[in-house]
């Protein structure tokens, strides 16, 4: 039990110093995204080094669809808390330099028994697709329709009514949790 314990705090103060910055770049025809990462100086680290990835939405869409395409073949059921109405997103942390948090009313996302997903602002629809959902890891994965768009991998603490999505580095979405409330109806803007 104390080795796991060693393990964990050497793991988290490990990983726990670094800090993720992301750039976003789309052309027509190539979408990637550049990612820097900062490491926190050291006593023996005087200057910060940015470590460059780059992501390819084709690669990491192909990478999500082959989970997703062994997740369906396994017959998976419906995971109630999840697939009843709607989560409306109430309060997002970005865990960046700047202004990190940001109070939120108007997102949503809805999904269905069917694994399948909707996500918009308001009445605006700004993605649909496919959901996976691992009980056991509490891991969401979601791929979007839209070939553009990168997937994201989400850690899902819920207690009755609220759910916290904390992004994992699979789809380089550590940096973000979005606090969010089951309720019956998708928010709409007040006229």
């Amino acid at each position: 039990m104390i080795r796991i314990l060693i393990l964990s705090v050497l793991f988290i103060s490990i990983f726990g110093s670094c800090k993720n910055n992301t750039i976003r770049e789309q052309n027509p025809g190539h979408h990637k995204e550049l990612s820097t990462q900062e490491i926190e100086p050291a006593d023996n680290h005087p200057e910060k080094k940015p470590i460059i990835k780059e992501r390819f939405v084709d690669e990491e869409r192909a990478m999500a669809e082959t989970e997703l395409n062994d997740f369906f073949k396994s017959k998976h059921k419906p995971v109630l808390f999840l697939s009843k109405d709607y989560f409306v997103v109430d309060y997002i942390s970005n865990g960046q330099k700047g202004p990190k948090d940001m109070i939120d009313f108007g997102e949503w996302y809805k999904f269905n028994p069917d694994f399948s997903y909707r996500h918009g602002f308001f009445s605006e629809i700004k993605d649909k697709g496919k959901y996976s959902y691992d009980l056991n890891k509490k891991l969401l994965m979601m791929l979007p329709d839209d070939k553009k768009l990168f997937p994201s991998e989400w850690k899902i603490l819920n207690s009755g009514d609220v759910v916290v999505l904390v992004g994992t580095a699979k789809f380089s979405d550590n940096p973000f949790q979005k606090h969010m409330q089951n309720v019956k109806e998708k928010p709409e803007l007040k006229k």
